[in-house]
């Protein structure tokens, strides 16, 4: 009787060191994941903010009243036009999940 709890004992530790393994295993593939995910976004993140900054500076000089004055009336209309194609440049297609 006692070899047969021994063994029992024996298979029950195993079983339970093969699933900690598995779950450890999981859980460093879920964190690569996440670090992955992360660096996808940020790098959305920074292309996004780079567009912004762009389209603003395409804008910046329809802020100043002085242009308004100087600019043949032509330009103003091209004003918004300018930097709407800045902000719809071609994107690179987006890696499905």
């Amino acid at each position: 009787m006692d070899e047969e709890v021994n063994a029992l004992f024996r298979t029950a530790i195993t079983v339970a060191a093969l699933l900690a393994e598995h779950i450890a295993r999981r859980v460093q593939e879920q964190a690569r994941e996440a670090e992955a995910v992360a660096e996808q976004h940020a790098a959305y993140q920074a292309r996004i903010d780079a567009e912004r900054a762009a389209v603003r500076a395409r804008l910046q000089p329809v802020l100043d009243d002085n242009w308004w004055r100087r600019v043949p009336p032509g330009r103003i209309g091209t004003a918004p036009t300018n930097a709407s194609t800045t902000a719809c440049s071609p994107r690179p297609a987006r890696p499905s999940a």
